[in-house]
């Protein structure tokens, strides 16, 4: 069985991607406590 080697050029997308992602989770989670401490 063969291992399916990535490019660099595919590795840097699935990273991007990921990266993506996790920076859409943080924006998400900083304006729901932006929202909390504006009503305090």
């Amino acid at each position: 069985m063969e291992k399916k080697q990535l490019t660099v050029e595919e590795l840097m997308k699935l990273e991007m991607d990921e990266l993506q992602e996790i920076i859409e989770n943080n924006i998400k989670e900083a304006e729901v406590l932006l929202n909390i401490i504006r009503r305090v």
